[in-house]
């Protein structure tokens, strides 16, 4: 089976979030099974310096763009040790800017991604049975490949919807830019509330749609998390399937982390004790056995920082400490750097991005907080498991597919509502859990039990991948 992946980042090439952790790995995952597995990206600043191996030029191409033509120079370079081929698409007045998104002419840049992995398969001479296409960045390949299908022969589609929050729609004046006539079929199939959105043209177009969770999928279909896309994915559901993203362990791995105090598993929890005694020092924590919680996100509404500001004083009352790492909208800057002057001694208030801090986090707290409004999969909560620290969510999205309160699964704590009394009632449970001590150290060893590798999500894909190949073309 061979099957293109296309996406506006991957890990390690470029990125700015998860999505390009899932398409940094999903396809190394999917070449160790036997998918002859390839992924496409723009060529952006910064990323042939990042390539595993120096990228060679195979050609170059012509996409029109407004009518007018535009190179395309394709380099090819590998991921996961040479298991995957990666293609950039190179065009510097497109890609070689600081950002990767944001910008004004962003319909353009991807656009011409998504006619350029096109146009680029007649250089490589290589036919894949599917383009695995990602987020509203590459939602015009499903719409190309549903116009120029003739008898079922063009490549099948799967349209994957990371985060249907971010749709980035833009004005239906530029419908030149594809090359569309006003009120064509290609015009149609963007169109939407007078704006062009490609994330509606991928849903619509594509032979099958997933998302990154099971409960997710469901999320979606209802008007509350539809984003106003939610009747066209009821329309779609008998082809809607959610899978769960999956976990790096290679990378996440207390018994081997070289980031992290001192390495530790299940067998051997007092490495975990000493992580906690270093990220306790690192913040201005008071030395203590009291249960250390915290967070590392973008700070954001989404992520349930109004929640957490507004119970934060009520959660240290309980006699816990808190760490943050992140950084986000400036309120929540301001109300976490308040918080930490009321209450010394008591919080750790880190507003950066740093990989490597991040996972003294993960390994030195008890408890890890994900009070999400939603939350399409989630990566935090896995690798808190991972590291046998427990967590505490919402259930919604990937967390409620993932964390468990009851049961012989059980190996974090979850509330319902999306209220501060709920938040603060599932901690107060973790916290008294927490004093247990024998309850405890069975319940994180329970954590390490935990597997969501990506070789269990890969075969998932692998069997949407020959369903969608089964089945008849979408038209």
């Amino acid at each position: 089976m061979r099957v293109l992946l296309a996406a506006a980042e991957v890990t390690p090439l470029a990125k700015t979030g998860g999505l390009a952790d899932v398409v940094g790995s999903l396809p190394i995952a999917l070449a160790e099974r036997g998918v002859d597995a390839r992924v496409v990206l723009p060529c952006y600043l910064g990323a042939i310096q990042r390539a595993e191996q120096p990228p060679r030029v195979i050609g170059s191409t012509f996409t029109p763009i407004h009518g007018v033509d535009v190179v395309a120079t394709v380099l090819e370079t590998t991921l996961g040790d040479g298991k995957v081929p990666a293609y950039l698409i190179q065009n510097d007045d497109y890609y070689d800017r600081d950002q990767l998104f944001g910008y004004p002419d962003d319909f353009e840049r991807f656009t011409f991604l998504c006619r350029a992995a096109l146009q680029m398969l007649d250089l490589l001479q290589w036919r894949p049975d599917v383009i695995h296409c990602n987020d509203w960045h590459t939602g015009l390949i499903p719409v190309d490949l549903l116009l120029q299908r003739v008898g079922g022969e063009s490549p099948r589609a799967l349209f994957t919807i990371h985060n249907l929050g971010y749709q980035s729609p833009f004005p239906r004046e530029r419908i030149g830019v594809p090359g569309f006539a006003w009120g064509s079929k290609g015009f149609q199939l963007l169109d939407m509330d007078d704006r062009l959105n490609l994330m509606k043209g991928g849903i619509v177009a594509a032979d099958f749609v997933s998302t990154v969770s099971p409960q997710y999928a469901e999320e979606i279909r209802q008007p509350e998390s539809g984003c106003s896309l939610d009747h066209l994915l009821r329309a779609r559901e008998d082809r809607l399937v959610g899978i769960l993203n999956g976990l790096d362990y290679d990378y996440w791995n207390p018994r081997t982390d070289p980031d992290i105090a001192q390495n530790y598993g299940p067998d051997s929890l007092q490495g975990k004790l000493a992580c906690k005694r270093a990220l306790q020092q690192e913040n201005g924590l008071t030395p203590s056995d009291a249960p250390l919680l915290g967070i590392v996100s973008r700070l954001a509404g989404q992520k349930g920082f109004d929640l957490l500001a507004a119970v934060m004083r009520e959660v240290l009352g309980l006699g816990a400490q808190f760490v943050l790492l992140g950084t986000g909208e400036p309120e929540y800057h301001r109300a976490f750097q308040k918080l930490k002057q009321e209450l010394p001694g008591q919080m750790g208030v880190n507003l950066l991005f740093d990989p490597a801090m991040a996972k003294r986090i993960y390994a030195g707290l008890d408890m890890f907080l994900m009070p999400s409004r939603y939350e399409p999969c989630g990566l935090g909560q896995m690798i808190s498991l991972a590291y046998g620290t427990i967590p505490v969510v919402r259930a919604t999205g990937g967390l409620a597919d993932t964390v468990r309160e009851r049961g012989p699964e059980a190996n974090g704590f979850v509330f319902f509502d999306y209220s501060a009394d709920s938040l603060v009632a599932a901690i107060q449970r973790a916290v008294e859990a927490y004093a247990d001590r024998k309850r405890w150290q069975a319940l994180v060893k329970r954590a390490f039990q935990s597997d969501f590798s990506w070789a269990y999500s890969a075969g998932q894909y692998i069997s949407l991948y020959e369903r969608m190949l089964a089945a008849e073309p979408w038209v």
